[in-house]
């Protein structure tokens, strides 16, 4: 039957006895609004609305009581929407729950998004439940509502901002070392339990949660050009396109600047921003690659010229 109003049942059985001066029907603890002996092997009554699960009928004729189990049960509330559908990682935000089968007054009705109870929770009608939802990080929630012992649910209904980046305060670096990095934006969470950042596709080496607006790291090396800051909060992610940069490979000196026409010379070139690592360092002269190249640090890098009229 549905959580509200009453409905009228009728109960077969046998023994009910002759007349109806002693018979009388529980469903659960509950007893019927009204009962009505039909005969001995039927009785009907009124069953009051309720949100408990499925419960037990009793009929009770003189002194004897027969019982059949798990054989009456209520509508579980049915959700159809919610007045607002998504709101800040920090703060929170009030909510109504339309459904049905809510119960008729708010003694057990509690709601929760995702994982999280509602900070507080006002039933209104059958059909309608308000709650203040606290904060999150998460993604796209399923909304449940219990009524009772029954539990009704919406899925991919309630979603929290993510995080917005706007500025970072050091936009560029140099190619070795790390360097210290700012960002700011908003909806990065009210606490420090799963903040992170990366600059392209290299997590920063470390992150510190400062506030819902700004996240601090420390960039890694590296030799890319201008990349995306990406902030992580809970399951969502921001983003900042063409934020952050290396600084390009600077020449100073040559030790040697001429070379024969025939045979090949070993030069090696000074500079800065060479990179870390041998990885991707290569040397050419005019319009020719070097034979070969041999990275020797961030600031030389050696190489084997070819023979050349140029």
């Amino acid at each position: 039957a549905p959580g509200t109003g009453s409905a009228s049942v009728t109960v077969h059985g046998g023994s009910f006895g002759q007349s109806g001066y002693s018979v009388g029907v529980r469903v659960g603890l509950s007893a019927c609004e009204a009962t009505a002996w039909t005969a001995d092997t039927a009785v009907a009554c009124r069953v009051s609305g309720g949100t408990l699960g499925t419960r037990r009928v009793a009929v009770t004729a003189g002194e004897r009581v027969g019982t059949l189990s798990e054989t009456y049960s209520f509508d579980a509330g049915g959700l159809s929407t919610v007045t607002r559908g998504n709101a800040p990682g920090t703060g929170s935000a009030s909510v109504t729950v339309h459904g049905a089968s809510f119960g008729q007054s708010g003694y057990s009705v509690g709601v929760r998004v995702g994982l999280s109870a509602c900070e507080a929770t006002a039933w209104t009608a059958d059909t309608a439940v308000a709650c203040r939802v606290s904060g999150g990080t998460l993604g796209t929630r399923r909304v449940a509502v219990t009524a009772g012992e029954r539990v009704g649910t919406l899925s991919e209904t309630y979603s929290f901002d993510a995080g917005g980046l706007s500025t970072v305060t050091r936009g560029n670096a140099p190619g070795t070392g790390s360097a210290s990095v700012t960002v700011h934006g908003a909806s990065f969470g009210s606490v420090r339990y799963s903040a992170g950042a990366r600059l392209g596709h290299s997590t920063c080496e470390a992150s510190t949660w400062e506030s819902d607006t700004a996240l601090a790291c420390r960039s890694v090396r590296g030799l890319t050009g201008t990349r995306t800051v990406a902030v992580t909060a809970g399951v969502r992610v921001g983003s900042l396109t063409e934020a952050f940069s290396f600084d390009a490979p600077a020449l100073s000196t040559l030790t040697r600047a001429n070379a024969p026409a025939t045979g090949s010379t070993s030069v090696t070139v000074h500079g800065a921003n060479f990179g870390a690592a041998r990885y991707s360092a290569g040397g050419r002269l005019g319009h020719s690659a070097c034979e070969a190249s041999a990275w020797e640090s961030d600031t030389a890098l050696a190489c084997r010229s070819a023979a050349g009229h140029r």
